[in-house]
């Protein structure tokens, strides 16, 4: 892992606290970009600096763990990215610390999921305000990055609401002659990126195809106690 840190003066985005269908809220002025050079997965993580923001509400957290998950109808197995939790120093005043990092255990045609977690000094999970994990979403090749149903969103794009218990988060779709509005699609693409809209951050899914495909269906399984009743 290649680890490079480096802070700027400021975050564009003024809030930014997207729910996706896979988590809870964000910190303010939090993203996690994750784009495939052709080599590896180049990760960049930003946390802003308000002083509302995560910079003084944090609790006991001084660094992050961050894990990675494929993306598709089921959660692929977690694995951690970092060999050593990445530090997270106070930064005084307005501005945002960002650091980069490589992931080069990834493999072609796949869709990812990453999650920064918080951690106290004893590599657990911080405890207190704002410490909940910044979530990014990144792909190698072409792969299946989404399935939900398409409805109208802010400046007249399409978002996908995910299909419920699938492993896949909200977004923005670009790409949108391929699909209908008010239809449930099965998603393939070949980048994630990130758009700003009404002050929040969302993935943006650049799809290559989109096919009509229902949400899955859970099934119950089914006892003998209770297969036996039924022919009683």
């Amino acid at each position: 892992m290649r680890l490079l840190q480096s802070s700027c003066l400021f975050l564009a985005v003024l809030i930014v606290t997207p729910t996706f269908a896979w988590g809870q809220d964000q910190f303010y002025d939090a993203y996690l970009l994750a784009t495939h050079d052709g080599t590896a997965m180049q990760l960049l993580l930003s946390l802003g600096q308000r002083n509302f923001g995560p910079g003084t509400t944090r609790g006991n957290a001084v660094a992050f763990d961050v894990f990675r998950s494929t993306m598709g109808h089921e959660c692929g197995p977690e694995e951690r990215v970092t060999d050593q939790p990445i530090a997270w120093p106070v930064v005084q005043g307005p501005g945002n610390f960002e650091v980069s990092f490589t992931d080069p255990n990834v493999i072609p045609n796949t869709a990812y999921r990453y999650e920064a977690r918080p951690v106290d000094a004893a590599r657990s999970p911080a405890q207190g305000m704002l410490v909940s994990s910044v979530w990014g979403y990144g792909i190698v090749g072409v792969a299946l990055l989404g399935h939900g149903e398409l409805i109208p969103f802010d400046n007249f794009t399409v978002y996908v609401h995910t299909c419920q218990s699938e492993c896949f988060p909200d977004g923005l779709v670009v790409g949108t002659s391929l699909m209908q509005l008010g239809t449930t699609v099965i998603l393939y693409g070949n980048r994630v990126g990130l758009t700003s809209q009404s002050n929040l951050w969302y993935p943006e899914f650049f799809a290559t195809s989109a096919n009509q495909a229902p949400c899955l269906v859970a099934v119950e399984p089914v006892g003998w106690s209770a297969l036996k009743s039924l022919y009683k």
